[in-house]
């Protein structure tokens, strides 16, 4: 009976939808319509369990579908940017990891598909460097390294086959730490910059990186600017931190704290 269901192309219910059915089929006995009413309910669940998977993807389509429009929101409009966070909302109520700022999920490398943050976003404007990827980098937990690939801005006008034989890129390197201060809040300490060349007029380069640690600022000036920031409903805290409004295996989304913005992101392998 099992084959000729799956040759039918039938529903799989699984174990606890065929309990609830065997229930409502028992129910059936004493009372037809409790019964019909039952089997309904239990249809009801099965539909939603079979369609959620569905409805998520079609979501994650959409948004990623609106990126690719904005150019990661380098291009972005004022009514895209109004379409994307309206799905990102849609996305963000069906988030199916309740604890994301702990979740072993998020130490992941995540490249970029769209921001809404000036810090970024301004990034592109430069007339002499184009930024190509974007990453976030969590797989060394709790170091955390914001990536950017640039490479100069006349090359993107260049024939490819042209661009391939001169191409000149290097990659800057934010690290920070990063500490989760409730379910869904990570905070981030600045620690380093580094710049390190990639490839020059189309060669690779073995080069070493050039960086400096940030500066730390004292005791005094940090709690000052922490009491700054604090409210009476709201203790005082760093304004380096991001909200996680939608994490699973493949999709990433927060928001910034300071200076403000969306951050979309799904999960790559790539050798940083």
């Amino acid at each position: 009976r099992k084959s000729r269901m799956a040759a039918a192309g039938g529903p799989r219910l699984g174990v606890a939808g065929l309990v609830v059915v065997g229930l409502a089929a028992a129910f059936s006995v004493g009372s037809k319509g409790p019964a019909v009413a039952t089997s309904r309910r239990a249809a009801d669940v099965a539909d939603e369990a079979l369609l959620a998977p569905s409805v998520v993807g079609d979501v994650k389509r959409q948004l990623l579908t609106l990126c690719a429009a904005a150019d990661r929101g380098f291009a972005a409009s004022s009514e895209a940017r109004r379409k994307i966070e309206a799905v990102v909302d849609d996305l963000a109520a069906q988030n199916p990891t309740t604890n994301p700022a702990e979740d072993p999920g998020l130490r992941r490398c995540w490249k970029l598909v769209y921001t809404s943050a000036a810090d970024v976003s301004s990034l592109n404007a430069n007339p002499l460097v184009q930024c190509n990827a974007i990453y976030q980098d969590a797989r060394a937990w709790p170091q955390v390294v914001n990536v950017i690939d640039t490479s100069p801005r006349v090359l993107g006008l260049a024939p490819p086959q042209i661009a391939s034989r001169v191409e000149t890129a290097a990659r800057l390197k934010v690290f920070t730490d990063a500490t989760p201060k409730s379910p869904t809040r990570v905070t981030l300490l600045f620690q380093r910059l580094e710049i390190e060349p990639k490839k020059v007029l189309g060669e690779d380069l073995a080069l070493p990186s050039l960086g400096f640690d940030l500066p730390k600022l004292p005791d005094d000036f940090v709690n000052a600017a922490l009491d700054l920031f604090g409210t009476a409903d709201q203790p005082r805290e760093t304004p380096n931190y991001f909200d996680v409004r939608y994490l699973d295996d493949e999709f990433l989304v927060i928001q910034q704290a300071s200076p403000g913005g969306l951050f979309v992101a799904v999960a790559v392998n790539d050798e940083l």
